[in-house]
């Protein structure tokens, strides 16, 4: 595949400090964006990562052609943290309640997930018994290690004063405080109101066009599954650069 001007430069933003100090993890990292079934992404992604503690910043699965994929890469890669995201979330409250969370799960991306188990459907089902058979399908399909390994990911992490989080965190509460529907969800305040304890935090969630900083929140969706772009935050003490890499889906 040739490449679009995007990956020629590899979309390079850099970032510094007026005072070196201010941004400093305990190590040097490589922060991933909202992934959302793109595997092709993730694994190009992936090599400008390496030497660095990597973290995906979750909604790994729906809307995207990949899930399943997705899934299988951060499934076997012990040495990523993966965080979990309300894409996740809401996967999870349709495996427990098909009944009451199906048709929003399947309304946001879920037919997409059921596809890359090899479940195709030409529209969302209406049925009980249809959204109970889909359900336990993708449980079998997914597997009781894969299913427990979602239920237990992280919803946020701190190395020195930087936190990743899904969706934002409330600049009002200490980050360890902080409350699960907020972190998978996001905060009104987020990205308005500057932090009081020096903590800068790195999100996904809302997509925007460029990766971006204000107020020291870090904004790293860039819509991977409709744009083709997937934005990585290589972040190290005083120094911030964004690479996003991309496909040129024309050839």
């Amino acid at each position: 595949m040739r490449w679009t001007e995007y990956e020629t430069d590899m979309l390079r933003h850099f970032w510094k400090s007026s005072d070196p100090a201010t941004l400093r993890p305990d190590r040097s990292l490589a922060v991933i964006g909202d992934i959302h079934g793109r595997a092709d992404l993730l694994e190009r992604a992936l090599t400008i990562a390496e030497d660095r503690q990597i973290i995906c910043v979750g909604d790994y699965v729906d809307r995207g052609p990949d899930s399943a994929a997705v899934l299988d890469i951060l499934y076997d890669r012990t040495d990523i943290i993966s965080l979990a995201g309300n894409h996740e979330e809401m996967m999870l409250r349709f495996l427990d309640e098909p009944l009451k969370a199906g048709p929003g799960w399947l309304k946001h991306g879920g037919l997409s997930t059921l596809e890359s188990y090899g479940e195709s459907l030409a529209e969302p089902p209406v049925s009980e018994e249809e959204l109970i058979a889909l359900r336990d399908f993708l449980a079998d399909r997914m597997g009781p290690e894969m299913i427990t390994w979602l239920r237990e990911l992280p919803l946020q992490w701190l190395s020195g004063n930087l936190g990743v989080v899904h969706a934002g965190a409330d600049p009002r509460l200490p980050f360890e405080e902080q409350e699960r529907q907020v972190l998978l969800w996001g905060h009104p305040k987020f990205g308005r109101k500057l932090r009081k304890d020096g903590i800068w935090v790195v999100r996904g969630h809302a997509i925007t066009g460029l990766p971006n900083l204000h107020k020291r929140c870090i904004s790293i969706d860039t819509g991977a599954y409709a744009t083709g772009r997937l934005t990585v935050a290589l972040i190290d003490e005083g120094d911030l650069r964004f690479e996003t890499v991309s496909f040129d889906e024309r050839v």
